[in-house]
């Protein structure tokens, strides 16, 4: 009798009756422990095991945009972007705060899409602090304008492109 270490299995050649180790993972994508090479009892952690077959499928497969999972409707870890909501789903940052690129909570943002800036916990468009600014770091500080006009050379206004200063 083998003492197999976690992720391997036996695998018996009948035909000329020896035994070997081998990997799980080898035999089934994504299997962590199994008893043979198409029983899989675990799964590695951003992969479930369909109970159909015994092999795993990215959780992913089951619920969109999720990486770990404990059941094929039970998320527990989303994909960068997508935050665990309150039924165990995923759900884009930005669909619970606007302009939101990350996010640790459905109410904390931590990065913003093109266009805003991370204003506390929420993101605020560029446009609304620095009329005409198309792209920022905060709200004084414009690094791209729209096209009809250019950056003070302080970066603090957009300029029309007629000279015309736009004001909040």
């Amino acid at each position: 009798l083998l003492d197999l270490l976690d992720g391997y299995y036996v695998q018996t050649y009948t035909s000329n009756l020896t035994s070997v180790c081998s990997k799980c993972s080898d035999a089934m994508l994504g299997c962590f422990l199994c008893t043979s090479s198409t029983v899989c009892d675990s799964c590695i952690a951003d992969m479930y095991i369909q109970q159909v077959d015994l092999t795993c499928s990215p959780c992913g497969n089951f619920i969109p945009n999720c990486e770990k999972c404990t059941s094929t409707s039970v998320c527990t870890f989303c994909q960068t972007n997508y935050i665990l909501d309150s039924s165990a789903t995923c759900s884009l940052c930005s669909s619970h705060i606007p302009g939101c690129k990350t996010c640790t909570s459905i109410s904390t943002c931590t990065s913003c899409l093109g266009g805003y800036y991370l204003n506390g916990l929420i993101c605020t468009m560029c446009n609304a602090a620095i009329p005409n600014c198309a792209i920022c770091t905060n709200n004084h500080n414009c690094q791209l304008c729209n096209s009809d006009s250019y950056p003070s050379y302080d970066n603090t206004t957009c300029i029309c492109n007629n000279g015309l200063i736009y004001v909040s």
